[in-house]
């Protein structure tokens, strides 16, 4: 293993931390279908991504929030959310592979959010029917809309750490 393998490893395990953190215990229940939860770990998956690029930041998402769901009592969306925060992930990465702009992040942002709703959706489709996954799908949107800015207002301090990684 090279140093900056290593370098990218250590930085992803300490995003996979947070992230799992920010997701299990940074959350607000949704309450008109009591079923799930808006968080702040996108942002870190996010985040991941404009810093470590593919494969690390999909772990970071995949991993992260299915760790938060086995440790906040969801473990039955466990499958889905490794699923979706790694299709999320990998979308907002191919999307920013070959120049990481603001605009490239913004669109990896609503690329990648519209395939972890759509997941979610189908999900919560087959598990509870039309009512309930159609009422979260604006829950889901609303959660890759606050961990978006986020993770996007955050993005020129991003761009000046991610030398370090290079």
């Amino acid at each position: 293993m090279n140093r900056l393998m290593l370098k990218k490893l250590c930085v992803a395990a300490v995003l996979l931390a947070a992230c799992t953190l920010m997701t299990a215990f940074l959350s607000v229940p949704t309450f008109i279908t009591g079923i799930g939860n808006i968080n702040l770990g996108d942002c870190v998956t996010f985040a991941a991504c404009m810093l470590l690029g593919l494969w690390y930041a999909p772990a970071v998402g995949a991993l992260g929030g299915m760790l938060a769901d086995l440790l906040s009592g969801y473990a039955v969306y466990a499958p889905v959310t490794f699923v979706a925060k790694g299709v999320m992930a990998l979308l907002m990465c191919l999307m920013i592979k070959r120049r990481n702009s603001f605009a490239r992040c913004v669109i990896g942002v609503l690329l990648g959010g519209a395939a972890m709703v759509g997941c979610y959706f189908v999900y919560e489709l087959i598990l509870y029917g039309f009512a309930v996954a159609g009422a979260n799908v604006l829950f889901n949107a609303v959660q890759v809309a606050v961990n978006g800015a986020l993770a996007l207002a955050v993005y020129p301090v991003i761009k000046k750490a991610a030398p370090i990684l290079k």
